[in-house]
């Protein structure tokens, strides 16, 4: 069966989306200021309430995390979402992603966002008496936000959770510091 795309829609057609393993590699560098993990991001976008002092993140070193996106596939429930990624594996846990870990997220696999919001639950903001998490999404024309979405009691099915587990520090080479 012959079918015909007009306008250069069999290119588009035949486009294959690269699609992210189980489990990735996070480097979390904190000797990088808050602004300055937010600028290595290149977002579009940027909540005015992500800030430091909402968000403080203890300076360390640089730090390799494993990383993986949780996806339920269902409308959650926090503490459901919250739980389920804590006893995924027994073993060796996976805890919910903090800001530092989403802006590493976001730095280093720019386009995931463009495909459904990723938050990081474990880095909640009080702002104006209300809660917020951080949140990496798209907006109708695509431009990639950093945004920090109302702490919802149910999430919709589309959402990602980024998790992780530490892997090591990585040693400080005097030229490094």
């Amino acid at each position: 069966m012959n079918m015909i795309f007009p306008n250069g829609q069999l290119a588009e057609a035949l486009k294959l989306s690269v699609v992210l393993p189980d489990k990735l590699a996070l480097t979390v560098d904190y000797r990088r200021s808050f602004p300055q993990m937010i600028a290595a991001g290149h977002y579009d976008w940027i909540s005015r309430d992500l800030t430091s002092k909402c968000f403080p993140v203890v300076t360390e070193s640089v730090v390799q995390f494993e990383g993986k996106l949780f996806h339920f596939d269902r409308d959650i429930l926090t503490g459901k979402a919250l739980e389920a990624t804590r006893s995924a594996d027994a073993m060796n846990p996976w805890e919910p992603g903090k800001i530092e870990h989403l802006l590493a997220f976001g730095a280093q696999h720019p386009e995931e966002q463009r495909k459904y919001p990723i938050l990081a639950l474990a880095s909640v903001a009080q702002v104006d008496g209300d809660r917020y998490v951080p949140c990496l999404s798209r907006d109708g024309g695509g431009r990639r936000h950093l945004s920090l979405p109302w702490w919802h009691s149910c999430w919709n099915r589309c959402c990602r959770f980024l998790a992780v587990r530490r892997l090591s520090s990585a040693a400080l080479r005097p030229s490094d510091a």
